[in-house]
């Protein structure tokens, strides 16, 4: 019986502190719920952003996995669009990085049937290798492969 006399003034003193510390602040409480809102509101705004930026990316990369399977003559074009579309992202110096090597190929295969063309497919990959060896975003891996494909080409010219 006195522990539940107890309980019940223990509970009386929490229901009294917190009666005081509500009537303390009362007068802040509505610019607190302001900052609670706005803090909740820009969390919600950078979940949005932040699930529309990866669902861009995804779309991305898938684009540039279908572009692998289409024909090599329209491949070079849909690079190009991809490269254009993502600008300043690591999926454009990857789509520059399969331009050049298919540019690098067909002026390669053309090299014996005409030369004209084959020099400009090969200074237009050339010119490609360069854009991403330079590229701040670039990594290592596309570096080293952008570097040697670019002295192919140099060679080839």
């Amino acid at each position: 019986m006195k522990s539940d006399r107890r309980h019940e003034l223990q509970t009386n003193e929490l229901a009294n502190w917190l009666g005081r510390q509500y009537e303390r602040h009362q007068a802040h409480l509505p610019t607190i719920l302001w900052g609670v809102l706005a803090v909740v509101a820009v969390v919600l705004l950078l979940g949005v952003w932040g699930s529309r930026s990866s669902r861009s990316t995804a779309d991305a990369w898938e684009e540039f996995y279908q572009i692998g399977n289409a024909d090599a003559k329209v491949r070079p074009k849909r690079l190009k669009e991809l490269a254009e579309k993502y600008p300043d992202t690591e999926i454009a110096l990857w789509a520059r990085l399969d331009l050049a090597d298919q540019l690098c190929y067909d002026g390669h295969a053309k090299l014996d049937i005409d030369r004209q063309i084959a020099t400009v497919n090969l200074r237009e990959a050339q010119q490609t290798y360069a854009l991403v060896v330079q590229s701040p975003k670039a990594v290592p891996e596309m570096i080293r492969r952008a570097a040697l494909a670019e002295a192919k080409c140099w060679e080839l010219l």
